[in-house]
Formats: structure tokens, C-alpha cells, sequence
């Protein structure tokens, strides 16, 4: 067998099946980019290599002979097959399939995908957010999820990403020195929040009063921002909006949590090599500018991830 794969005829094949799918060997011409002389010419040698007719040829029509059938019957799963297989090949050379939380995605990863494209403009990324913490697409090649400091479990092979630092944030011009005073916004429909803040920093629950729920960080953020109470900013993903002054900073911060990043995809991709490079730097960058806000402001942070990031002052 191995010498006969050896010595296939591989583009008379492809010529043979070609016309026999379209019935024309000038159609078959056509599809392939050559002269129908030259298919022609394929599908005679293909003949002469088997010792036996594939068509019957008359008055500028052809007919499948029974060897042709079987011939062709054979062939064109076999090329659609290989045809699949190389535009995956291709597909995953230039394509990284990544799957992140909503927030996480519209916060902080779209806005730097220029920064990516700039530095890599053959590759590009299919994106699919989820919602849930733990949520993830089993196809995709680089998983994003979001894990709580008291509760979650880091997944087998994720490694983070940056810790999620939070803190209560008002909108600007509204007094922070008594933001409690406020009504404070929810960010999880599970109400786990705020009493996960209180924990960490040592803060009592009962001097607040809860308004709003919404079920993510980005409605939280824009309720802030529209004055609607105190929301608990997660700083890495509001940079901007802070640096902007649309909200100030008003009471300790927390490490909640941390964004942890998991690779299914093989080590030989070059592609999903470079993103996930890419995607550490900059979530290094991130890291060091939330510590400098920290600084900055002379914020006090507390968590069980806190002393897993250097400080600004030591950087």
C-alpha cells in the first residue's frame, strides 16, 4: 500500500474528479484554473496508469464508467477531507478562538486589540463571551474566567492573569467621605458583592443600605457613573474610567478575586503562543497601573491575593 500512495497520481485525480463532479471537462477546466486540453491530458494518463476507462466520451459529453464510479466514489470524500483539513490548518495558523466574561471582554480586552493588532496584523481573534464566572466554550483555545478569592477554585492548568482589585467609587463631584451613605450598587444577581467586600476589609455589612441590582461589573460601573450610588469597582477594568474622572475612588480596596487564563490549545500553535504573550505582558501593564492608583490615592488593599502583586512603590 505505502508503494502505491507513493506513485498516486494526485493532480490527475483531482482533474478526474473534478469533471466527473461537474460532468464537463471544460467546466472541470474552469474550476481548476487550467485549460480543458490539459484535463484532458490528466484524465488520459489516469486512465493509462489504471489500465481502464473512466468515461465514455461522445459528441463532447462523458459518462461515468463503472471503474469511474467507483474511482470517483473514492476520490471526492478523500479531497474534501484534505480540502477541510489544510483550510483548518490555515484557519488556526492566523485565527485564536478565545473565551472571556462579558466584562472582562468589553472592559479591558477590546480596547487594547489594536495595541495586539498592531503588533501581530496576520493574526486575529474570534471572541465569545460568557457570563457565569466558571463559563467557557469547550472549543475555545484560551479561556478567560473569572475566580472569587473565597470561594473559587483555580481550574487544573490556569494560571492568572492580574488580581481583581475593588473598591466603592462614586460618581465625580459626589462626597466620598461618607459613601456608605449612599446606596450601594450591586454587581452579581447571587448578591455575593458587597458581604465579600465587608469580609475582606473589615467593614460592617449593616451600615449599608442596598439599592440597585444588576449582574455584572459594567452595569454597575455605568449605574455609578450615572449617580446612582456607590457601586464596588473592580479597578483593572475601570482604569479609564477613573483616569477620565468620571468616578473617584471613596474606601478601602479588596483583592476579590483574579482573572485566570487556561490554554487548551496545542504548544505548536504559534498563533495562540503569540496571543497568550501578548496577553500577559499587557496584563502585567495592568497590574502595575492599578498598583500605582493605589499609591497614588494612599489606598489600603486587603485580600488573601494582595501580596501576590508587587506594589507600585516596589516595581
Amino acid at each position: 500500500m505505502q508503494n502505491v500512495v507513493a506513485t498516486l497520481p494526485l493532480a490527475a485525480i483531482r482533474a478526474f474528479e473534478a469533471a466527473a463532479r461537474l460532468g464537463s471537462i471544460r467546466r472541470a477546466a474552469a474550476a481548476l484554473g487550467v485549460t480543458p486540453a490539459a484535463v484532458s491530458r490528466q484524465i488520459q494518463g489516469l486512465e493509462g496508469y489504471l489500465g481502464t476507462g473512466l468515461f465514455r466520451r461522445s459528441h463532447n459529453a462523458i459518462q461515468l464508467t463503472p471503474a469511474g464510479r467507483l474511482l470517483l466514489d473514492a476520490a471526492s470524500p478523500a479531497l474534501d477531507g484534505l480540502a477541510a483539513a489544510v483550510a483548518r490548518l490555515k484557519r488556526e495558523a492566523t485565527e485564536v478562538v478565545v473565551s472571556a466574561p462579558i466584562t472582562f471582554s468589553t472592559r479591558w480586552l477590546i480596547p487594547r486589540l489594536g495595541r495586539f493588532r498592531a503588533a501581530h496584523p496576520g493574526l486575529r481573534l474570534c471572541l465569545a463571551t460568557h457570563e457565569t464566572p466558571d463559563g467557557g466554550g469547550s472549543d475555545a483555545d484560551v479561556t478567560i474566567r473569572y475566580r472569587r478569592a473565597d470561594t473559587g477554585i483555580r481550574a487544573p492548568g490556569a494560571v492568572p492573569l492580574f488580581a481583581d482589585i475593588s473598591l466603592p467609587a462614586l460618581a465625580a463631584g459626589r462626597d466620598g467621605a461618607a459613601w456608605w451613605q449612599h446606596p450601594v450598587l450591586g454587581a452579581t444577581l447571587d448578591g455575593w458583592d458587597w458581604p465579600a467586600w465587608c469580609r475582606i476589609v473589615g467593614f460592617d455589612m449593616g451600615r449599608l443600605t442596598v439599592g440597585h441590582r444588576l449582574d455584572i461589573d459594567d452595569a454597575a460601573l455605568g449605574a455609578a457613573i450615572a449617580g446612582l450610588g456607590a457601586a464596588l469597582i473592580s479597578v483593572p477594568m475601570a482604569l479609564d474610567a477613573f483616569d477620565q474622572g468620571l468616578i473617584c475612588p471613596a474606601g478601602d480596596a479588596a483583592a476579590m478575586g483574579s482573572y485566570d487564563m487556561a490554554v487548551t490549545a496545542p504548544a505548536e500553535r504559534w498563533a495562540v503562543a503569540r496571543f497568550t504573550a501578548w496577553l500577559t505582558e499587557a496584563a502585567a501593564e495592568t497590574d502595575r497601573a492599578v498598583r500605582a492608583m493605589l499609591v497614588r490615592h494612599a489606598i489600603a488593599l486587603a485580600g488573601p491575593d494582595a501580596a501576590q502583586v508587587p506594589s507600585a512603590a516596589g516595581d
